[in-house]
């Protein structure tokens, strides 16, 4: 049975389909039952007589959608290394790869070109683009995705579709139960000597950071104080890394594993079967379960790596939200400042296949600590708690390891109201609270220009802004009575 937000979903995909879209990004989060929900529409599509197509990027997705199809009574033409499938047929599934290498035969481009629906999983990744010149200009593709943004200005996804259609949002989610609600621990990371590379943190100068800092000691320490015997997925920045962690959790006696691309497939098998049947496990990974993973089981994700990347921090944090017998929270332990950066993972955030401009953001931004004595949340750099006068007398360098602190949503909120305009600003600029709060909670004129600026934003913001606001007459006077004419539309 779908879901009502599923079954709006798919009503609202096929009104956009009669209404002449044919490149259509539909928006579920991680959890959301993307699988079954597109899955549903391909036993729709066979009834009619429809030829069929599925592609995923990664074996797990596809076998995850093998077996949702398996439920729909679907039995797809699977097309894969080192085997010749039957063209003829009308339901599909391919790995994107595979399919790549052979569309270069006459064969697979007319067979590609009589596909009248393509289904694409994890549609935000650009290995799919080379096949878009393939498809039928009447062919209905739809790709899904929980995060439909690519890092980077070039291939961006407006270029392959042209609608955008978004279900319902994270929060909504957990408040109906559907997902398990986090708990978020986050620590200091110093990042600013760590290199960008492609528009993220070069994984390697992480590792090499958090190595040096001895941060693998704080993630079992924490570990086992926060979550101890827990099911926890590790992501790490490298595999030197996670196996240096894995050797960590094992000395200290918990089951611990490593994964990576260059495992053999009956290895990641054996890996994942033993994953899914232990309950203490600890699983360390490096970019290969961030997507396509489902495994409810898991209590705790420990982010044992920093990124830049919104996706790739949601699909991170996703995989320990799916719901199980007995657990209704996880735990997200976060060593990269990710939080800090990004937000929270449950926040709602607007999609656009447009491509947004985005604040430069400040390098190695840090989250909170609470106070050695009355434990309230003060900036992690501070030495001295201006609630109660309590001094840090340890210096990072000193520190053996981090000790994680929770990071409580509504704890920040009460926190800020009571904040100076510039501590909102800094708690603003890290993401622990929405800047558009702070601007509907401000009472002058004056202190709205000094919360712009100190966001850095253009003075254009408020030619864009100025209807949201109580604000818009003041804005509009200055504009008009400026040196220099604003046209405001």
């Amino acid at each position: 049975m779908l879901r009502d937000y599923q079954k709006a979903l798919i009503a609202s995909l096929r009104k956009a389909i009669r209404e002449g879209n044919r490149r259509i990004i539909a928006v579920l989060p991680t959890g959301g039952g993307k699988t079954f929900t597109f899955t549903h529409m391909v036993r729709s599509a066979v009834d009619r007589g429809r030829k069929v197509l599925i592609l995923t990027d990664r074996i797990e997705l596809l076998r995850q959608a093998g077996g949702a199809l398996n439920v729909y009574g679907l039995d797809p033409i699977e097309i894969k290394a080192g085997r010749k499938p039957y063209l003829g047929g009308v339901l599909y599934t391919a790995m994107v790869e595979t399919l790549s290498r052979r569309i270069s035969k006459a064969d697979y481009q007319h067979w590609l070109r009589n596909m009248e629906v393509v289904i694409i999983d994890e549609a935000h990744m650009r290995s799919f683009d080379k096949l878009f010149e393939h498809f039928h200009p009447r062919a209905r593709v739809i790709g899904f995705t929980a995060t439909p943004k690519r890092e980077g200005r070039k291939n961006q996804l407006g270029e392959y579709y042209h609608h955008l259609e978004v279900g319902v949002e994270i929060n909504e989610l957990v408040a109906a139960g559907h997902l398990a609600e986090a708990k978020y621990y986050g620590v200091e990371a110093d990042l600013s000597e760590v290199r960008t590379v492609r528009g993220d943190f070069d994984q390697n100068d992480v590792a090499d950071r958090f190595s040096k800092a001895k941060l693998y000691k704080g993630v079992v320490e924490n570990y086992q104080r926060i979550s101890p015997g827990q099911k926890a997925l590790v992501f790490a920045s490298n595999v030197a890394s996670s196996k240096e962690l894995v050797q960590e959790f094992v000395d200290a006696g918990i089951d611990a594993r490593h994964l990576d691309a260059t495992v053999g497939d009956r290895e990641r098998r054996e890996t994942l079967e033993w994953f899914n049947r232990t309950s203490t496990a600890v699983l360390c990974n490096v970019g290969i379960l961030t997507k396509g993973f489902d495994e409810p089981s898991i209590r705790t994700v420990i982010l044992y790596r920093a990124t830049k990347s919104i996706p790739l921090y949601l699909q991170m944090c996703g995989r320990g939200s799916r719901i199980a017998p007995g657990k209704t929270e996880f735990n997200i332990l976060d060593f990269g400042g990710n939080i800090a950066r990004m937000g929270f993972w449950h926040e709602p955030r607007t999609w656009s296949l447009e491509v947004l401009p985005e604040q430069e953001k400040a390098k190695g931004e840090a989250v909170l600590k609470q106070c050695g004595s009355c434990e309230a949340f003060i900036p992690a750099a501070a030495t001295e708690c201006k609630y109660c006068g309590w001094v840090d007398q340890k210096e990072k360098e000193e520190q053996e390891f981090a000790r994680l602190s929770l990071l409580n949503p509504a704890e920040l909120r009460k926190r800020a109201e009571g904040a100076t305009l510039e501590e909102k600003i800094d708690m603003a600029k890290k993401k622990l609270i929405k800047p558009f709060w702070v601007i509907h909670n401000l009472t002058e004129w004056e202190e709205v220009k000094q919360f712009v600026s100190g966001m850095g934003w253009s003075p254009y913001w408020y030619q864009y802004n100025f209807e949201r606001f109580w604000w818009k007459d003041h804005y509009l006077e200055e504009a008009q009575n400026g040196s220099r004419t604003i046209k405001v539309a």
